[in-house]
């Protein structure tokens, strides 16, 4: 099994709602918004259960999708709530010219693994997140954004081309969903190898 195979449900079940939705239109009535509800309701399941998946990988003990996704639905209140917490702070530093933005995800990035691992309430794993980022601020934001771009670049340029040969249709449509899918999973792995590499260092 493969890391894809954990996330790529995930993605087309949010690309399949959002069809169904641009299929019915209501008048007067922005549905926009309403799109966005799954994608808000499945990332806590869907980042948790990668985080199981590449955890249980490092340890020479990989889980099935099932395993990784039973395991990952005990955790999603909590991952639910600090994703309304944090949320509102992110957009707030993006707004500010983006980097504050970058920022606050770097010194945040560590809050899901304490949550998961380690039992945090979201406060408190937000907190602990924030003062152990503190060393390593610099080197997590310039690896993020480095992976971050080199997953994106592929999609926005499929995406580019599709479009400008009039290709877009639900065949092309789905497999720009599965690369999605393939290439969203490179960040949180970072991020977990990162977390890794800090615990190692502080259990010393």
């Amino acid at each position: 099994m493969t890391l894809t195979s954990v996330v790529l449900p995930f993605y087309l079940a949010i690309d399949l709602f959002d069809m169904w939705l641009a299929t019915r239109p209501i008048p007067g009535t922005d549905l926009s918004l309403l799109a966005y509800v799954p994608l808000i309701l499945f990332y806590p399941l869907y980042q948790a259960a990668i985080i199981f998946f590449v955890a249980s990988a490092v340890s020479d003990r990989r889980l099935g999708v099932n395993a990784c996704l039973k395991l990952a639905s005990r955790v999603w209140v909590p991952l639910f709530i600090l994703s309304v917490i944090s949320a509102p702070i992110i957009w707030i530093g993006l707004a500010l010219l983006i980097i504050p933005g970058l920022f606050v995800i770097a010194r945040l990035l560590f809050a899901q693994f304490y949550c998961i691992f380690d039992g945090m309430n979201p406060v408190d794993a937000i907190k602990a997140s924030w003062n152990e980022t503190m060393e390593l601020q610099w080197t997590i934001l310039g690896g993020l954004v480095l992976v971050v771009l080199a997953c994106t670049m592929p999609i926005l340029l499929l995406q580019q081309i599709v479009v400008s040969l009039g290709a877009l249709n639900i065949v092309t449509a789905i497999l720009i969903s599965v690369l999605g899918a393939v290439l969203s999973t490179p960040p949180t792995v970072f991020a977990f190898r990162m977390y890794l590499a800090h615990q190692h260092k502080t259990s010393e």
